[in-house]
C-alpha cells in the first residue's frame, strides 16, 4: 500500500515508519524536510516531502491509500497560555490542512488519526469504575478532552466516514518519550505513589500502538477505538511494578497538597486519570502484547 505519514519525524513516527517500510511504500510529510534526514538515511527507499509541496501539488494523494495523522506537540510542558495554543494548532491545523486537500481532489483515503484518552476528561475518586468505552462523553472536561475533542471533529463529515480515529494512553517504551523519566526516580529507590494511588493511569506499550495501527490498517477498521493496556493500573499499582521490575523498593508517598504545585500538566496527567476500556478494538481481533509494566520493550 502507498502509506503518508503526518508527523513522522515524531517518537511514534519514527518508529512506525521502521516498522512498515519493509511491506509499504511510505510518503512522509514534514515543515522541515531536515527532521526526516536520520529516518531517509536509515530507510532511503521512502519518500520525504514537505508541507508546502504537498499543498501546491495536492494530486500527490490520489496516488495514497492510507493517511496516518501522528502530529501534535508533545504535552509534557509547561502549560502556559503560549504553550496550550501550540497543543491546540499543532493538532488540528494539519488537519485542516488534510481535509481541505482531499475535498479538492475529490479523494478519500483510509484516514487514521491519533488523540488521547484525555478525550473523557477526569473522574472523581467515587466513579474510578467505572470503564470509559468509546461512545462516552467527558462529564468533567479539562484541556486534554477540548484538544483531543476538537482534533476528532477536524475532518469534514465526507472524511469522517473513513476514518478511524485511536484514542491512545500514556505511550510508554524504553526507547524514548516519557518511559525513561520516569524510571529515574526508581532507579534511586525514590519512586513515589501520588495521593492515595488510586487514581486510574491507563498507558499502552509503543509495541502495542505500532500494532493497534497496523491491524486497523489490515482490517481497515473505521470509528473511534480507544488504546489502552488491558492492566487497568492505577498510580500505586503502576508504580508498584515499575518498582518491582527495577528490583527497588516503594515507600515513600506524595501529598496531593504539594503534588497540585507541580503545575496543570502534573495535574491533568498524574493526579486526575481515566480509567478506559480497549475491549471494543480487542474484538476487532486485536491481541494486547503487552500487560505488564515489566513487559514493555
Amino acid at each position: 500500500m502507498n502509506i503518508m505519514i503526518l508527523g513522522a519525524s515524531g517518537f511514534i513516527g519514527r518508529n512506525l515508519t521502521a516498522k512498515l517500510t519493509a511491506n509499504h511504500q511510505l510518503f512522509l510529510v514534514s515543515r522541515k524536510l531536515e527532521r526526516l534526514q536520520k529516518l531517509q538515511i536509515a530507510h532511503p527507499e521512502i519518500s520525504t516531502i514537505t508541507w508546502d509541496q504537498l499543498q501546491n501539488s495536492p494530486d500527490l494523494l490520489k496516488t495514497v491509500d492510507v493517511v496516518i495523522n501522528l502530529c501534535g506537540q508533545s504535552i509534557l510542558g509547561l502549560w502556559t497560555k503560549s504553550y496550550q495554543k501550540k497543543l491546540f494548532d499543532s493538532r488540528i491545523k494539519p488537519l485542516q490542512v488534510l481535509n481541505e486537500l482531499l475535498l479538492k481532489i475529490n479523494h478519500k483515503p483510509h484516514i487514521i488519526s491519533t488523540s488521547g484518552v484525555g478525550a473523557y476528561g477526569y473522574q472523581l475518586p467515587e466513579e474510578y469504575q467505572h470503564a470509559f468505552i468509546e461512545s462516552d462523553q467527558a462529564k468533567h472536561t479539562s484541556l486534554l478532552s477540548d484538544i483531543a475533542q476538537q482534533t476528532e471533529r477536524t475532518l469534514s463529515d465526507t472524511l469522517q466516514q473513513n476514518t478511524c480515529h485511536l484514542r491512545l494512553g500514556v505511550v510508554l517504551s524504553p526507547k524514548g518519550g516519557s518511559f525513561p523519566l520516569m524510571k529515574i526516580p526508581h532507579y534511586f529507590g525514590l519512586g513515589m505513589i501520588v495521593g492515595d494511588g488510586t487514581q486510574p493511569f491507563s498507558w499502552v506499550s509503543l509495541t502495542d500502538v505500532l500494532g493497534v495501527i497496523e491491524h486497523v490498517i489490515m482490517h481497515k477498521q473505521t470509528g473511534i477505538y480507544n488504546v489502552v493496556s488491558p492492566a487497568h493500573d492505577n498510580n500505586k499499582s503502576f508504580n508498584k511494578e515499575l518498582s518491582q521490575s527495577l528490583h527497588r523498593p516503594l515507600w515513600l508517598k506524595l501529598p496531593l497538597c504539594i503534588a497540585r504545585f507541580f503545575g496543570q500538566m502534573f495535574i491533568a496527567t498524574i493526579i486526575q486519570g481515566q480509567h478506559v476500556s480497549s475491549q471494543k478494538i480487542q474484538n476487532t481481533g486485536y491481541l494486547f502484547q503487552t500487560t505488564n509494566v515489566k513487559d514493555i520493550k
